[in-house]
């Protein structure tokens, strides 16, 4: 190994050059004509600037990278007919770059909301959209959620027995694979499906209705999944009120939906506003 470069310039250790404190002064004809050749393991690094380090798929689209700590708030809306989520997605597109929209099918909830067909194309919208499925046989919706723009699919665990394949499915079309547990999941399931989805969904209260009271399972549930997966993006849907979301962001959860606090405001921004700050954990 050579350890001595031209006249002093320094020492070549594992492929790195380490320049001594004081160079030794040459004429200015000397200081052009010298080079320092380097052996092509250490002139072939690539350096990498923290603007290209690699992102995990659904991190790209929500988190601001100078804010990791912060829990982020995504708007939910809950509609159960076209005029209501007319009313409630012009509310909510200019207060948050992200959106999720609920469907429902009657069957695996007792609510109804519109379908993905009678939505917009959203892709004309600078928005992030996520799609919530809360129904039976979600396999048939993803073609259609895809179409319309959405990069996130939530779809229930207790909606289907193979979510492994539906998961899968997902990340064949190049969108974040969310799975969605309701609050008496088993947590043994919780934590063997965290291993391949991109984001997991607790849900603070049983699905398909509004404005109910936080259920303290959920909490515990994220605590325990916390402890075996440090890594994982969690999210959590309903009851995220001013009281719980403290309590949230604590635990270490990435995203809380926010749904009626918000979308029934007479002044959607300010409590928008007011629900983020909460959110330092």
């Amino acid at each position: 190994m050579r350890r001595d470069i031209n006249a002093g310039l320094g020492r070549l250790e594992n492929g790195l050059l380490f320049p001594k404190t004081k160079m030794p002064a040459l004429p200015n004809q000397q200081k052009r004509n010298l080079t320092v050749k380097l052996p092509v393991a250490a002139s072939k690094i690539k350096r990498q600037s923290p603007s290209t380090a690699h992102i995990p798929i659904d991190s790209g689209l929500y988190d601001n990278l100078k804010e990791d700590r912060k829990m982020k708030l995504i708007p939910t809306i809950f509609a159960h007919n076209k005029k209501e989520f007319e009313e409630r997605f012009k509310k909510i597109l200019p207060i948050s770059k992200n959106i999720q929209i609920d469907f429902m099918d009657g069957k695996f909830v007792k609510a109804k909301s519109i379908q993905p067909r009678d939505i917009p194309n959203l892709a004309k919208f600078k928005n992030n959209f996520e799609a919530h499925l809360m129904c039976l046989h979600p396999e048939k919706y993803l073609s259609t959620l895809k179409q319309k723009g959405f990069k996130k699919i939530f779809f229930h665990f207790e909606a289907t027995k193979n979510p492994e394949k539906i998961l899968n499915q997902i990340k064949s079309l190049n969108l974040t694979a969310g799975i969605a547990f309701n609050p008496n999941a088993p947590i043994k399931k919780i934590i063997e499906l965290s291993n391949l989805a991109d984001v997991l969904l607790f849900m603070g209260h049983t699905p398909g209705v509004e404005g109910v009271s936080f259920n303290p399972k959920t909490l515990e549930k994220i605590k325990a999944l916390r402890k075996t997966n440090k890594k994982i993006k969690i999210q959590v849907d309903g009851g995220a009120s001013p009281r719980i979301i403290p309590k949230l962001a604590k635990a270490g959860v990435n995203y809380a939906n926010i749904g009626s606090y918000v979308s029934k405001s007479k002044n959607p921004k300010q409590a928008f506003k007011k629900l983020n700050r909460l959110c330092k954990s």
